[in-house]
């Protein structure tokens, strides 16, 4: 039969291949042999909160709070048997911040601190905390000492850009960015967060340099050629655009928004039957969310001067957000370019009932007036 170290071999074999639920089984037969081993309780909560968050990615809610339970219990008799187990704190803190128990994970990550003061983790883990209950100030001081601690640790600088981003403070952010990177000159994820930073600066060259450093690391990275493709949109580069959401599109086929933002260039450069299909493609993948598809279809279709099926969107559009004045709007304005003054009416004044301090008050009142002529 093998011993618990045996077992505890065995089982880290499992764990480090990610087969947590073999790994727990075996870290199991190592606590009946050696049931006061306070790590191996720890590691076996370990397998439980990795499931948990794997169960949390595919949306299995209830069976992850069960898992994340279980290992707070696993967590919780470690600590009975060794109360400065600080890694049983860090473990078990991140489960209780994770199911938004925020004092208990508080309290875990304070024992983390005052047993060990050197050690940036437990800094770091509070840190998140603060950022999560949106106490930035007490966030930055946390990761401070951390960085103070750890000043070679990336992800501890990924979180203050955050931080500093939340604070407002963006080149900090940007500068914290620039001392990561001089640390791993290779991450697809700095050079991404710097270029969404110089985007929020209007330093339009700079980001776009930055999407395509982020590209170069990471040749799928879907964020980063739909972020170009946004940036190339709004400046006028429509063909350049129409290449990011192509390439991000072949990437991932399912993101109705990306067909949304390829068919406005296509749009914006004539090409209406391109337009028309990916706005259609964008509706199949999601009919009743794709607010925006069926708004922008329907300009095609007026465009086209096939009223109906425009008509036919608008409505669509209002039956999924009824109270969304840009549909009321545009089927106003496209009765009243018809001629349907009595109908155009009805539309435009539904704008000022649901919004009567709409933006678009002034255009909407002068637009009734004018069609009130010939009713």
């Amino acid at each position: 039969m093998p011993s618990a170290r045996e077992y505890f071999n065995i089982a880290e074999s499992f764990y480090n291949q990610g087969e947590y639920l073999r790994a727990e089984e075996i870290y199991s037969k190592a606590i009946e042999l050696d049931p006061s081993n306070a790590f191996l309780y720890k590691c076996k909560g370990d397998c439980y909160k990795l499931i948990g968050f794997d169960l949390k990615d595919m949306g299995k809610f209830e069976e992850a709070i069960e898992c994340f339970g279980m290992a707070i219990n696993e967590f919780s008799i470690s600590l009975k048997i060794d109360k400065n187990a600080f890694d049983a704190y860090s473990s078990r803190g991140t489960c209780y911040l994770t199911l938004r128990e925020i004092e208990l994970a508080l309290n875990d990550f304070n024992s983390m601190i005052n047993i060990n003061k050197n050690d940036s983790n437990g800094y770091y883990l509070r840190a998140i905390l603060f950022y999560e209950i949106e106490e930035y100030t007490n966030a930055l001081a946390d990761i401070n000492m951390a960085i103070k601690l750890e000043p070679n640790n990336i992800g501890q600088y990924n979180k203050r850009i955050d931080i500093f981003e939340a604070l407002g403070q963006t080149k900090n952010a940007i500068n914290d960015c620039n001392n990561a990177l001089m640390l791993e000159n290779n991450n697809s994820v700095l050079y991404f967060k710097r270029a969404q930073l110089y985007r929020k600066m209007n330093n339009i060259p700079q980001a776009i340099m930055d999407y395509s450093q982020a590209i170069i690391y990471t040749p799928n990275y879907f964020d980063a050629y739909v972020r170009r493709g946004d940036i190339y949109k709004k400046i006028g580069k429509n063909v350049e655009a129409i290449n990011d959401y192509t390439m991000a599109i072949q990437i991932d086929p399912t993101s109705p928004i990306v067909y949304v933002t390829r068919g406005i260039s296509y749009f914006n450069i004539g090409e209406m039957d391109k337009a028309l299909l990916d706005y259609s493609k964008a509706i199949e993948i999601d009919p009743n969310g794709s607010i925006v598809a069926y708004l922008n279809r329907s300009n095609v279709y007026r465009f086209k001067k096939e009223i109906d099926l425009a008509i036919n969107d608008l409505k669509k559009a209002m039956e999924i957000a009824p109270d969304f004045i840009n549909s009321y709007f545009n089927l106003g304005s496209l009765y009243c370019e018809n001629k349907d003054y009595q109908n155009a009416i009805t539309y435009l004044s539904k704008v000022l009932e649901i919004d009567p301090e709409s933006e678009l008050k002034n255009t909407v009142i002068q637009m009734i007036n004018e069609c009130k002529q010939y009713v």
